[in-house]
């Protein structure tokens, strides 16, 4: 399935996103436009599990089952460091996750990303939210979401979309 996050302000080109749902794995391939020039951390050793991702370049997603409030966030950084939290319902009971494996993350070609995720998607019917937070150079972030209210707020299920399983 291929996915365009458009930025909140409409000013730059999309993220392009490619998201394949398998029995237990997603993978996830995140395109930058090569108009915009993201800060983009050098990599780090290992793969670290870092809290506060999303205050510079960031990758994420959200899923979680159409019939539930609760739901898991995924974080992604080029630098290879991830978090995943769960909350019980819209930005409540946050929490550190181990329901999701983080097995790759490589930001080795220039503006892309790709992760491969393990978990137990939920059966039926799920919501995702796929998204990219884009540091530049000067310090402004961008906000790329699949649609956007009137701010940008990634955990809206209203700006998820929904996966017939």
């Amino acid at each position: 399935m291929n996915y365009s996050l458009l930025e909140f302000t409409d000013t730059v080109p999309p993220v392009i996103v490619t998201a394949e749902l398998q029995e237990n794995t997603i993978r996830l391939d995140y395109k930058v436009s090569d108009q915009v020039v993201p800060v983009w951390p050098e990599a780090l050793a290992g793969m670290p599990r870092v809290t506060g991702l999303w205050e510079s370049t960031c990758f994420e997603l959200f899923l979680g089952h159409t019939e539930s409030t609760s739901y898991l966030e995924v974080n992604l950084a080029p630098s290879g460091a991830w978090q995943v939290f769960s909350f019980s319902d819209v930005r409540s009971g946050q929490k550190e996750s181990d329901d999701i494996e983080v097995r790759l993350i490589d930001a080795s070609k220039q503006n892309q990303l790709v992760a491969e995720l393990v978990t137990d998607i939920p059966a039926g019917d799920i919501r995702l939210g796929l998204s990219a937070v884009l540091e530049l150079a000067e310090g402004k972030l961008l906000y790329f979401a699949l649609r956007h209210g009137t701010r940008p707020d990634f955990h809206d299920p209203a700006n998820h979309v929904i996966v017939k399983r």
